[in-house]
């Protein structure tokens, strides 16, 4: 043997290159080399050379066979602190206590014979600073076992070797032959090289290359990278039968593999070969690559991609998502008679594809080809595309959709729904479409369609062609678009209502009656409306649309809606008898014209500067946004202005009128109307008529008109005047002028310094509070400043002054006048009968009181 130590002197030489030499040569030509000379810090021992050398230069610890030797690195259980090599099971007593803080590196290498290499003695708890760890077995079947947790590079070599990792982060290359691997608990890379090897990455997450061969690989606990390389592999992405879970990324590469991806959320992929894959418990993506491939989801929610060939895809339970890829695949979301469930998406890709959804609420895509899909149990979407595809929703609530091509859904182009709430969709052709039970909803395509909603509460569109539309049981949506056909519409029993949809178009539409029968006219197509029908509703969508609605009055009752909705629309019903029908009109945004029936209508003009006409009838009218022109016209109108300056008379009859917000001009009209200017400086007039004014907030100009009025100012600053009439007029809040003009009024200033005017007649005025100003003017008038320095005025007439509050200026101004200052330093001019003691009498007191 040779061997020494490292001397530990200032003198001592480095001959690192020196010994490579040497182990070149005790490796290569199997010969001992003869010293030339005896190096300064060299201690040598020269005996005859054996299978096993050891040496320890430059922190650097070496073991090396040259034959079939058992070497063991371990820590010295009889000198802690340092670590001793047995060959043989014999130690190497002249280097038998290297210190553990000078060795930087530990190199094991095995001869040509299969040799055991264990360094499992060997923990970083006894280093100082961790060494590096090379374990060469060399070529025989060697076995291998590394350091307890240090990091180590472990090379097999030839031959059939067993290898184990141990704890730490290792590096494993196992060279030809048939190995057996076990990466132990750290994260280790892995290489399997060529032959038929077994590899088990341990707990953590390693990276393991199979090689050549046919591999079985385990990645067993961790998130593992797996790749099978060329070769037939078994491949699991965790132990089977444990609870380690892991996410593993798995590459079957080249050969027929079976990959099982095991616990946790896997990516497996099959690359070419007839691959066997299962995604096993986790939210797996699945791809199968080139060749015929069978896949399955396990439990979880899983993507799986057959990719190209004739592939062969199962979801199993969760909510999957399966891709056939290209050629003629078999598609299964999860079996229907058993009690997996899950939410699946099934695309059949290129190819005549098979589909079954199986359990769960499925959505199936046969893509090109002439595919065969079939929903089973739960609430399917199913559609064929191209080809001539056969579709079966099952049971549930299904959707189908043939899609392009001579399709089959139970009969030729016949799409039945059978039982549950199903979506059936005709595509081009005369369809025939029948719902049977449930809440269906159909779409006749291009084509004269005959469309049957059987029982449930269906919604059916006929779409293009000349369609022939029964609503069967159950209250029915029934819906015509304006320009796609003349069809016949007959809603059979239940509430039905018929939707008419324009476009964005600038389109025309004539509502009139032919016999009992409802019609709609655009130019080119009519709609039938057969028997009865509760709501008939006219969507007109985007454009500058017209609508006019003739007499309608021999047509059973039902409601007629119209919404304009985008555009300056103009509907005019032009005062048509309208019988027991009713019309509900809404402009909806845009500057549009709407003329009422002679039936009691409702008119909405929407956003945009509107014009309205109720026409006749008791109508209520809304302006809604906008700078809006109504006129109520005949009848007992509720209009309401809503946001903008609008211009609104109610015309003749009792109205209600709400000006509503921003500065409103609003009239009355004829009749006993209640008018209200709300917020805003409005203009407000009562006309003919016992009419109710109020101002509401802002600055308001009120004018009663002719008749018995009652006003009230409200809030801010007005103007307030009776006009012909016996009116009752309050000015409320802020500085009021109230004028009574014609009539015996009873006037109330009411806050602020008002100016009170009883105009001609008898009239009762009163300032109440602030310094206001009061004049009877011509009649006998009771005149009450109320509080505050008022100043009283009687004109003509026999007039009774009561100054009230405040230091008040009374001027009887003629006539036989009865004065009392009241409170304060009053003056009183022109008064026959001062009467400091005058009271009003109590009818008169609670008149005043009540405004």
């Amino acid at each position: 043997m040779i061997g020494g130590t490292q001397a530990q002197g200032s003198g001592s030489m480095q001959f690192s290159s020196w010994l490579n030499s040497l182990q070149k040569r005790l490796r290569g030509a199997k010969r001992r080399r003869q010293l030339s000379r005896t190096l300064a810090g060299e201690v040598l021992e020269d005996r005859t050379l054996l299978t096993v050398t050891a040496f320890f230069v430059n922190g650097e610890l070496s073991a090396i066979s040259d034959g079939s030797d058992a070497i063991t690195v371990q820590e010295n259980p009889a000198n802690p602190g340092t670590v001793q090599i047995l060959a043989n099971g014999v130690p190497f007593t002249n280097i038998a206590a290297i210190p553990t803080d000078m060795i930087r590196s530990i190199v094991v290498r095995g001869g040509d014979g299969p040799n055991v290499l264990n360094l499992t003695g060997v923990s970083s708890s006894a280093f100082s600073q961790l060494p590096n760890v090379l374990i060469d077995g060399g070529d025989g079947n060697d076995v291998i076992d590394g350091s307890a947790d240090l990091n180590d590079t472990i090379l097999g070599g030839d031959g059939n070797d067993l290898l184990s990792g141990q704890s730490g982060r290792n590096t494993i290359h196992a060279g030809d032959g048939d190995d057996t691997v076990n990466g132990g608990d750290g994260v280790d890379t892995i290489d399997g090289g060529d032959g038929h090897d077994d590899i088990n990455g341990g707990r953590a997450g390693d990276s393991i290359l199979g090689g050549n061969g046919n591999d079985t690989l385990d990645g067993a606990g961790g998130d593992d990278t797996i790749r099978g390389g060329d070769g037939d592999d078994l491949i699991d992405g965790d132990s089977p039968n444990t609870s380690s879970a892991g996410d593993d990324s798995v590459f079957g590469d080249m050969g027929d593999d079976t990959i099982n991806g095991q616990l946790g959320n896997d990516d497996l992929n099959g690359n070419a070969g007839n691959d066997v894959m299962d995604g096993g418990a986790g939210n797996d993506i699945v791809r199968g690559g080139a060749d015929e491939d069978s896949i399955t989801g396990g439990t979880g929610d899983d993507s799986l991609d057959g990719q190209s060939g004739r592939d062969t895809l199962e979801g199993a339970a969760g909510n999957d998502r399966l891709d056939g890829g290209e050629e003629d695949d078999f598609l299964r979301g999860d079996d229907e008679f058993g009690a997996v469930n899950g939410n699946d998406t099934l695309i059949g890709g290129g190819g005549n594809d098979t589909l079954n959804g199986g359990n769960g609420d499925d959505v199936g895509f046969g893509g090109s080809g002439n595919d065969s899909l079939v929903g089973s149990n739960g609430n399917d979407r199913l559609s064929g595309q191209a080809g001539e595809d056969t579709l079966e929703g099952g049971s549930g609530n299904d959707r189908v959709d043939g899609g392009s091509g001579n399709d089959l859904a139970f009969g030729d182009d016949t799409f039945s729904g059978t039982f549950g709430n199903d979506t059936l969709l005709g595509g081009g052709g005369a369809d025939t479409l029948n719902g049977g039970e449930g809440d269906d909803s159909f779409f006749g395509g291009a084509g004269a369609d005959s469309i049957s909603g059987e029982g449930g509460d269906d919604t059916i569109n006929g779409q293009g062609g000349g369609d022939s539309v029964f609503g069967g049981l159950g209250d029915d949506v029934m819906i015509w678009e304006l320009g796609h056909g003349s069809d016949s519409i007959d809603g059979e029993s239940g509430v039905d209502v018929v939707e008419v949809r324009g476009t964005n178009a600038d389109e025309t539409a004539n509502v009139f009656q032919g016999g009992a029968q409802l019609r709609i006219n655009d130019g080119n197509n009519t709609l039938i409306v057969a028997g009865t029908t509760a709501n008939v509703i006219m969507n007109m969508s985007g454009g500058d649309d017209g609508v006019s609605v003739d007499d309608l009055d021999e047509v059973a009752a039902f409601l007629l809606t119209i919404n304009g909705e985008v555009g300056d629309d103009v509907v005019n019903a032009g005062g048509a008898k309208l019988g027991l029908a009713r019309m509900f009109v809404d402009g909806g945004t845009g500057d549009d014209v709407i003329t009422g029936s002679a039936s009691d209508d409702t008119l909405l003009g929407g956003e945009g500067n509107d014009v309205i006409f109720g026409r006749f009838g008791d109508d209520s009218i809304s302006g809604n946004g906008g700078a809006d022109s109504i006129l109520g016209q005949n009848g007992e109108d509720s209009i309401f202005g809503g946001n903008g300056s609008d211009t609104i008379d109610g015309g003749n009859g009792n109205d209600l009128v709400l000006g509503e917000n921003n500065n409103d001009q609003v009239a009355g009209g004829a009749g006993d109307d209640f008018v209200q200017g709300n917020s805003g400086n409005d203009k407000i007039a009562g006309n003919a008529g016992a009419d109710s004014l109020e101002g509401g907030h802002g600055n308001d100009t009120l004018l009663g008109g002719s008749g018995d009025d009652t006003i009230d100012g409200g809030a801010s600053d007005d103007v307030l005047r009776g006009q012909a009439g016996d009116d009752r007029m309050r000015g409320g809040d802020g500085n009021d002028l109230v004028d009574g003009d014609g009539g015996d009024d009873t006037l109330n200033g009411g806050d602020g310094h008002d100016t009170v005017l009883g105009g001609i007649g008898d009239d009762l005025l009163a300032g109440f509070d602030g310094n206001d100003r009061v004049v009877g003017d011509q009649g006998d008038d009771t005149i009450v400043g109320g509080d505050g320095n008022d100043s009283l005025f009687g004109a003509a007439g026999n007039d009774i002054l009561i100054g009230g509050d405040g230091d008040d200026k009374i001027n009887g101004q003629g006539n036989v006048d009865t004065a009392s200052g009241g409170q304060g330093d009053d003056t009183l001019l022109g008064i026959e009968t001062p009467d400091e003691d005058f009271t009003l009498p109590s009818d008169v007191e609670t008149d005043l009181q009540a405004l």
